[in-house]
């Protein structure tokens, strides 16, 4: 079955996970191959898997595709739908913690719903057991995770440096982490010096703290002279 591309609708959380995306790559290999895998869709219209195929329709002037239907009506699960169809696809580690974010949400939503209809909770969704849960379904290990977790508390709490940790997160989870022991002024200094340059982050960070450590390294003039003056007194 086919439908207009214009009668479809993106999933309200799909922005927000996977952000916007360069689609080059499958917009050529549909330019060349003229196959388009169905996309999967409610009975609203409102894409579940697909957003990118759908994309690339609309620009090469596509109007309708091949889909399938989801019977499926609760929020909640269509919402972890949408996750799990993206599970095997090349994501970015913002990417994945963006998700992790919404399945922490799902499974305090079942948590929560567990409590209220008396259901005695699930051993294999307890506190102690959450991030191993949420960690496999975003496919990253527990400890890159964890190092993840911090970084996005710390964008919270810091929402003006979310575009330095995020694209940084992306180039190495090592390197956001110790980013958020720093100095508002060292981040400061780096998104100056970068421009907006993705490519220079690390290469930015990692020569801003070389001039740093030089700089602690390096004794002052005054105090060079202080210490001359007091070893020739005691020797005189």
């Amino acid at each position: 079955m086919k439908i207009e591309i214009s009668k479809l609708r993106p999933h309200s959380q799909n922005r927000f996970i996977y952000g916007h995306e360069d689609n080059s790559e499958l917009l050529e290999k549909i330019k060349t191959s003229g196959w388009i895998r169905p996309i999967l869709i409610t009975k609203d219209c409102v894409i579940i898997s697909g957003h990118r195929r759908v994309e690339c329709c609309r620009i090469l002037g596509i109007n309708e595709i091949e889909y399938e239907l989801v019977r499926e009506d609760d929020p909640t699960k269509l919402l972890e739908l949408l996750m799990v169809e993206n599970f095997y696809r090349e994501k970015t580690n913002t990417q994945k913690m963006k998700e992790s974010e919404v399945y922490l949400e799902i499974e305090r939503q079942k948590s929560y719903q567990r409590m209220v209809s008396g259901v005695k909770p699930d051993t294999g969704t307890t506190t102690g057991r959450i991030t191993e849960i949420i960690s496999k379904k975003i496919g990253m290990g527990e400890t890159t995770y964890k190092k993840g977790k911090k970084v996005m508390e710390y964008i919270e709490d810091h929402p003006e440096y979310e575009w330095f940790f995020e694209n940084l997160m992306d180039e190495s989870m090592d390197k956001s982490l110790e980013m958020t022991d720093k100095p508002t002024k060292f981040i400061d200094k780096v998104l100056e010096t970068v421009s907006g340059n993705t490519e220079t982050l690390i290469p930015t960070i990692r020569e801003l703290e070389r001039e740093e450590q030089k700089s602690k390294t390096l004794l002052p003039t005054d105090r060079k002279s202080t210490r001359l003056n007091s070893s020739h007194r005691i020797r005189s």
